[in-house]
């Protein structure tokens, strides 16, 4: 399948960045956009769960 626009994500936030890498790794072409001048380096979690771990080593990202 060939799609010819791209997906908007604003908020590059953990769950818009997430989103994203999903979106690339699928084959569509994205661009995220981000309001702040800084990325925050806290985190905002409390808890991983383990599809969540599970969903980040696919990515790469655990």
């Amino acid at each position: 399948m060939r799609i010819d626009e791209r997906v908007l994500i604003s908020g590059a936030g953990p769950v818009g960045l997430v989103a994203a890498a999903n979106l690339v790794h699928a084959g569509l072409p994205v661009t995220v956009f981000e309001a702040g001048a800084d990325l925050s380096e806290e985190s905002r979690a409390s808890t991983f769960h383990p599809p969540t771990l599970d969903m980040l080593d696919r990515l790469g990202a655990a």
